[in-house]
């Protein structure tokens, strides 16, 4: 069976990894002052941080359209697809999967539309998992559903932040946390639940001990057991190499990636994350 895969641009897949397996990826879209900017494709981590400090305004960020999704739903549809695999950014932090769900019935060809209650990688790699399966001669969509609902139990996502302003202005943390936060060089570390929603893991005294938080719940949680894991940063390259290579010696390691976030989700988290 020919089954193609496709994501939004919040998954931060690295382009080999899209080429090898032949991916599609629908951008979602930043709008900096009156100009929208189609994500990873218009505009990247480092660019948006231009534009904004630029413009002096904060990003705001919007979901694909149903036509976009039904674009490449119908190229895939055309290139002679048996069926499509949809996958995207938690349904709790954007709305990007229920509008693949809405374009899904435009298309003849059966399309699973799945929420990986996930975000960056997390998403990203259900759909690796899946291409490889694809590639081995998967034979049924209701297997691969099964298949993705099962790796989706295993995803463990954290967010690290350096500096405090996004979170702040988001309303994720008040003002008064924020300045004493900052005084104290606090860094929040925040986990993706279950459910696809955000919560304070823990606070920390700097970004080395947040690490180490993590790294500890890492190892006890895998308990010698081979692991993917990525590291991915919002122009933080330096330390974001050492986490990388921190994690990469002390966990045992099928497949490891490093990159940078799309500009979507840094425009939430904040350049430093």
């Amino acid at each position: 069976m020919n089954f193609r895969i496709v994501v939004d641009s919040t998954s931060d897949i690295p382009d080999d990894y899209i080429k090898k397996y032949n991916i599609r990826v629908v951008p979602l879209k930043v709008i900096i002052g009156d100009k929208t900017y189609r994500d990873r494709i218009d505009i990247t981590d480092k660019e948006i941080w231009r534009l904004m400090s630029e413009e002096g305004t904060m990003p705001k960020t919007s979901v694909p359209s149903v036509e976009d999704f039904i674009s490449v739903y119908k190229d895939l549809e055309r290139e002679g697809a048996d069926g499509i695999v949809s996958i995207h950014i938690s349904g709790k932090l954007s709305a990007t999967v229920n509008v693949a769900k809405m374009a899904s019935k435009e298309v003849k060809i059966p399309v699973i539309s799945f929420d990986s209650k996930s975000v960056s990688l997390g998403s990203g790699f259900l759909a690796i998992e899946i291409a490889k399966l694809i590639e081995k001669g998967i034979e049924s969509l209701e297997e691969i559903k099964k298949k993705l609902e099962d790796l989706r139990e295993k995803l463990h996502v954290f967010l690290v932040v350096r500096k405090l302003d996004y979170l702040i202005r988001g309303g994720r943390l008040t003002r008064v946390e924020g300045i004493v936060g900052k005084m104290l060089k606090i860094s929040p570390v925040i986990k993706i639940t279950k459910e696809g929603t955000l919560s304070l893991f823990s606070f920390t005294r700097g970004y080395l001990n947040a690490l180490k938080k993590i790294e500890r719940y890492l190892k006890t949680l895998v308990n010698d057991k081979t692991v993917n894991f990525a590291v991915m940063h919002a122009m933080e390259e330096s330390f974001g190499r050492d986490s990388f290579n921190r994690l990469k010696a002390s966990l045992k390691v099928k497949l490891s990636i490093f990159g940078s976030l799309s500009s979507v989700l840094t425009a939430h988290a904040g350049p430093g994350t």
